[in-house]
């Protein structure tokens, strides 16, 4: 939308969403291996 509006360059809306596909890349990942870092809390 704000490429199509002139609000930013093709070169700028691209590397936004190279970005934006890189983050969501490692948040999948998170997400997917959440077990190995997220440990229940422990019992006091």
């Amino acid at each position: 939308m704000s490429l199509d509006c002139d609000y930013l360059s093709p070169e700028t809306a691209e590397n936004l969403l190279k970005q934006c596909s890189s983050i969501g890349r490692m948040l999948n990942s998170m997400i997917t291996k959440s077990s190995s870092f997220c440990k229940p809390k422990s019992k006091n």
